[in-house]
């Protein structure tokens, strides 16, 4: 039984319990629809059923249960009192312990008590873990104290989100846009309205400094609102209006009330800084109130109700509704756990036998069962409501680790190649010449005239038009042109990954990695990387609280896959500030192991007189290896050209291009050369190297003897005959040395013997090895000066503004990539930033290395794609202007991947008759348990096992036609595009690409055999409806790959029996007929076969018709799957 007021106090716990699992399962903000919360909303009726229906019922059976079971332990004990009395002679109604007994019996036992108290217990578990949509790792000891995993290390670095993936993006923070007219065709204005943020380091306002645990807020610019400009130019250069509204990200102060909305507060909230709910009302009453200044049609849009994720019409504005998107995003789910169900699960057990089964109380009630009794209940309750909750979070959490680990799609790929690789591909030229979006590309890259460009192609052979150093250079985009233009290039090119220069990744860094590792495992020599300082207004991302901790999971995650990708003596070299250099440290010890800590590097660079106490003008540079024995034992001593000496080795080979042997001519001009050096250079010191001879640059040094008593023996002059002249000091060599030295040409003789020789120390010999050019060789010190502005003054001159904020010096990240990697190399840069380190290769380093480039951000198309482009033109800039279009052969690759919201917004919810049947069924049925166990553990996987982003492998039946719905990280326009299947396979494989060939097209004649199968005669034509594309390559373990790709016309038009047909055609196609790579040799070498399509192909033919008994068949769909997904239960 219960009494009233326990029933209403149950009733409130499980109200508030209830509206704390609304909140962990994300059920509470219909408002928002992006991520999980968009599916949660469209589930929300199943999962309220199981709150507010299944948890009460599941309670109360349970404890129904225990109260009739204490209920008879109470019956048997007064029993038992009774009999004990009567035994000893007393009236048993009279008995102490048989008075209190009926009393408990009387009392019965109350299940709301027990309910509410099971309801505490849970949110208090719960709540201490959950903070706005993260779970964090908040090992609870006892109150005020935590525990970390240790097992036993001397030293262990532990941080509070190390259990968790760092998912956030920092574009959402800097822009975030969407359209007010979303269904806007061609020539139609979409409306765009920008939130941009315009000051993420104003942690002050009114002089009150952001303290480190403030929490930070968007406010609206109360002086700047918003601004009406010009927006970017769409597909077809159109131009419209765009509404840009402008706010700080920073700690509110008590100066961000409006009248208006301080008002509207209570009185405490009124004496406090506005919240983030309040800011929004200001926002929008500035915005949209009567005295706002924002004209039409933009007010009028943007009061407009805003409609739910759940397609209802809210009660509040477009406005209010995308602030709500745009602030939320920037303030939840920055973390994805690792494993949370295990997490939880252990959590709870600590919990029970800590803070529920304290061991006094059972102590005391080991011979009390009528009390214990009901504990022990109450305790197997918590544990077994706790059981399914867990499991359901543990569902959610796991669903969206597997989103965010499985390999990304690759949802664009481009090329770009300088002219003078389509020298001899004259078939090209028209297309390229008459492409305007290109040649306007040139007008504003190059500042090259369209009509002197045209004048000249048309007046002059292509060779001569390559000829001209201003157009032998310019840069072909393939995203300027058709795919059938893309395709055609590819197919030109034999060797495809080896003549690539570098490549360009559009994506996060953990993305991106996670889909490279296969292709780049154990090829990684160098990797520089400029991760964000964590400043607190350098744009990084973090949640309130956890700005070191998010920090450092960010870069953890990110070096963990890196490391697997480099060779065993690569290095890793990471540029930080003071704010983060300590975690750093550590964590690169953590990972690479202490002993393979190389150096640490200090990058002076200029010092300001504004600071109070000391003037920080460096930054540090940390250098690890992956394996520092292998570097010590499979590496030469690094080495770089000492400062001065490479501009004297290119004048060296300029004079001896026009000189030839005219050594004493060569002589005469390097010596001018010094004269006329400024005094500053660092060449002048070796103005006495000044002689050329056959071997290289020299000057005389000193043949005696340091300091006397040298060797004396007679060194005969060649000519005269006669012992030359002894130094007093004696000759510098022992006889038989000097011998060799005179053998060798380092010994040159005057006139006559009456002098001693000169002794030739080199400064360079033309053609020698590291160790005979020790001379112009250092090693690098630890500690360099190079100020910050001419990176600065670079960029000025590349695009005539600061487009970046702190740009790398990409003539110190050439310094560093040279000295710690050899020609050939693969760099590795997963914070690329502006793309400084790809400017060093290619500038610095003449494209000796290859780059391989990770940026996320949004200016990856509008600053690093064109400095990439600039730099390969023309070494300097100038007002835009190349100084010496002389340029460098280039040919490189950009791509963008499929981001985790573009995961999460491709899902789509998919209910079987059999699963709604379950569903439907009532709460008291038999299947009611069943119906609760769908929900908690597989109702999110199995209903969107059918999503584009979860790869849905029966629309490869056309490979060029899987679509997926994306938006940029600030955008919440959404678009539809091709999936490069064939480019992200690649990868998925490892596959080294030799080669990627056209598509072929066919007809075919088809008919059926004495025994009823489909036969094809086929015929290459190119509007036949059978297509098929190869690509021919080898994967990391060595084997040689050939990937078959095709269209299966007969299935889509779901002609009967269709795939029989259309594996007639694939049988009357394979190999034979298929251009697989352009070699001299028409031999096949192909140990692994991967065609797409149910097929029965048992052994395939080679051209010559002999069967490939070696090769391994495989269907694309089933390697696509398995590789994609691979990693996602156990973790990175």
């Amino acid at each position: 039984m219960s009494n009233p007021t326990q029933q209403l106090k149950a009733k409130q716990r499980r109200e508030k319990f209830a509206d704390l699992l609304r909140e962990m399962f994300q059920l509470n903000k219909p408002e928002l629809d992006f991520g999980l919360y968009r599916i949660m909303h469209a589930r929300k009726d199943d999962i309220n059923r199981f709150i507010e229906q299944d948890l009460p019922d599941i309670t109360q059976k349970a404890f129904s249960e225990f109260a009739s079971q204490d209920q008879s332990q109470l019956q048997a004990e007064l029993e038992k009192a009774r009999k004990a009395a009567e035994d000893a002679g007393f009236n048993a109604d009279e008995s102490p312990k048989v008075k209190e007994l009926e009393a408990q019996l009387k009392g019965g036992f109350d299940l709301a008590r027990e309910e509410g108290e099971v309801y505490d217990a849970l949110v208090t578990f719960f709540g201490r873990y959950y903070s706005e949509g993260d779970f964090l790792s908040h090992r609870v000891y006892k109150d005020g104290t935590y525990a970390i995993p240790y097992q036993g290390e001397e030293v262990v670095l532990h941080w509070a989100n190390k259990d968790q993936y760092y998912i956030k993006s920092s574009e959402n923070l800097r822009d975030y846009s969407f359209r007010l007219n979303p269904d806007a065709g061609p020539n139609e204005d979409p409306m765009r309205v920008h939130f941009k943020l315009v000051d993420a380091e104003a942690g002050a306002k009114d002089n009150n400094k952001e303290s480190a645990d403030s929490k930070r807020v968007f406010v609206l610019d109360s002086e700047e609102p918003f601004a009406v400009i010009d927006g970017e130019p769409g597909n077809e250069g159109e131009v419209y209006p765009e509404l840009q509204c402008r706010f700080f990200f920073r700690a509110a102060t008590e100066a961000d009330w409006t009248e208006t909305e301080k008002a509207k507060a209570t009185e405490a909230a009124g004496k406090k800084p506005p919240s983030q709910d309040a800011l929004r009302a200001i926002a929008v009453e500035c915005l949209l109130g009567e005295h706002s200044t924002l004209t039409e049609p933009w007010k009028t849009a943007l009061a407009k109700p805003y409609r739910k994720a759940d397609g209802e019409l809210a009660d509040y504005s477009m406005l209010a509704g995308q602030l709500n998107n745009y602030t939320k995003k920037n303030t939840f789910d920055y973390f994805i756990h690792k494993d949370l169900g295990g997490f939880l699960t252990r959590e709870l057990d600590f919990y029970i036998k800590n803070e529920l089964l304290d061991w006094a109380d059972i102590a005391s009630l080991k011979n009390d069962s009528a009390r214990l009794g009901p504990l022990l209940s109450k305790i197997e309750v918590i544990r077994s409501l706790a059981d399914k909750i867990i499991a359901f979070l543990a569902q959610l959490e796991n669903f969206q680790k597997k989103l965010w680990l499985k390999k990304k799609f690759v949802t664009e790929a481009n090329y770009c190649i300088t002219l003078d690789r389509l020298e001899s591909q004259s078939e090209l030229i028209a297309d390229i010449f008459t492409n305007e979006k290109q040649i306007r590309e040139w007008e504003s890259l190059y500042g090259i005239d369209f009509a002197e460009i045209e004048k000249d192609w048309k007046s002059l052979s292509w060779a001569e038009f390559l000829a001209k150093s201003e157009y032998r250079y310019l840069i072909v985009d393939t995203g300027y042109f058709s795919d059938e233009f893309k395709v055609a290039l590819l197919a030109l090119i034999n060797d495809l990954d080896e003549q690539c220069n570098g490549v360009l990744v559009h994506s996060d860094n953990f993305q991106a990695l996670n889909l490279l590792k296969e292709r780049y495992s154990d090829s990684i020599k160098c990797a520089y990387i400029d991760p964000p300082y964590n400043t607190g207004g350098d744009g990084f991302l973090y949640k309130d609280g956890y700005q070191h901790s998010s920090w450092q999971t960010l870069i953890a995650q990110s070096n963990l896959i890196a490391r697997s990708m480099f060779k065993d003596t690569g290095t890793i070299s990471v540029s930080v500030g003071l704010e983060e250099h300590s975690g750093l440290s550590s964590s690169l010890s953590n990972l690479f192991g202490e002993q393979n800590r190389i150096a640490e590097l200090v990058w002076e660079k200029g010092r300001k007189n504004d600071s109070r106490r000391f003037s920080i003008g460096h930054d540090y540079i940390l250098v690890w290896a992956k394996n520092r024995s292998s570097v010590e034992d499979k590496c030469v001593p690094w080495r770089e050209p000492k400062p001065g000496v490479r501009p004297i080795i290119n004048k060296y080979i300029e004079i001896k291009k026009k000189h030839g042997t005219d050594y004493e001519s060569a002589s005469d001009d390097l010596k001018k050369y010094y004269a006329d050096l400024p005094k500053n250079s660092p060449a002048k010191k070796y103005s006495r190297s000044w002689h050329i001879d056959t071997r290289g640059i020299w000057r005389d040094n000193n043949i005696t003897w340091p300091g006397g008593g040298g060797p004396r023996y007679d060194l005969i002059h060649p000519t005269t005959g006669k012992p030359c002249k002894v130094p007093d000091a004696g000759w510098r060599f022992i006889e038989d040395t000097m011998r060799e030295k005179v053998r060798d040409g380092y010994i040159e003789f005057r006139e006559d013997h009456t002098q001693p020789p000169i002794y030739k120390s080199y400064l360079y010999i033309d053609g020698g090895d590291e160790i005979d050019n020790e001379g112009v060789l250092q090693v690098m010190g630890s500690v360099f000066y190079r100020h910050s502005q001419p990176s600065n003054d670079i960029q000025k001159g590349m695009f005539g503004n600061r487009a970046f904020e702190n740009p790398k010096d990409h003539q110190i990240l050439g310094r560093l990539i040279n000295y710690l990697s050899s020609p050939g190399d693969v760099i590795l840069d997963y914070f690329a930033g502006s793309g400084s380190t790809a400017h060093a290769i290619i500038t610095e380093l003449s494209l000796t290395r290859k780059y391989l480039l990770v940026e996320m951000g949004e200016h990856f198309r509008s600053l690093v794609i064109p400095r990439i482009k600039k730099a390969s033109y023309s070494s300097e800039w100038e007002r835009e202007i190349p100084k010496n279009p002389g340029g460098i052969s280039h040919f490189f690759k950009y791509m963008r991947l499929e981001s985790y919201e573009d995961a999460l917004g491709n899902l789509t919810l998919n209910r079987a008759p059999e699963q709604q049947q379950l569903m439907d069924e009532p709460d008291k049925s038999y299947d009611s348990a069943a119906r609760q166990a769908y929900v908690m553990n597989y109702m999110l996987v199995v209903e969107t096992r059918d999503s584009q982003s979860l790869l849905n492998t029966r629309q490869f039946v056309d490979p060029s036609q899987y679509k997926l719905n994306t938006r940029s990280a600030s955008c919440d326009e959404a678009q539809s595009v091709s999936v490069d299947l064939l480019e992200t396979f690649n990868y998925l494989l490892g596959l080294t690409v030799e080669y990627i060939a056209a598509p072929i097209h066919f007809d075919a004649q088809l008919s059926q055999g004495e025994y009823g199968r489909w036969q094809a005669k086929v015929k290459k034509s190119e509007s036949g409806k059978w297509w098929f594309r190869t690509v021919y390559g080898t994967n990391r373990a060595g084997q040689h790959v050939l990937v078959v790709w095709r269209n299966l016309p007969s299935v889509i038009e779901e002609i009967e029996e269709g795939i029989k047909l259309d594996n007639a055609v694939l049988d009357a196609v394979l190999i034979e007929k298929l251009r697989i790579r352009l070699t001299e040799s028409q031999d096949d070498e192909v140990d692994v076969l991967y065609v797409n399509g149910d097929h029965n192909i048992a052994i395939p033919r080679d051209r010559k018709g002999e069967p490939m008994e070696q090769a391994r068949i495989q269907l694309i769909e089933e390697a696509f799957h398995r590789l994609m997904f691979a990693d996602t239960e156990q973790g990175v």
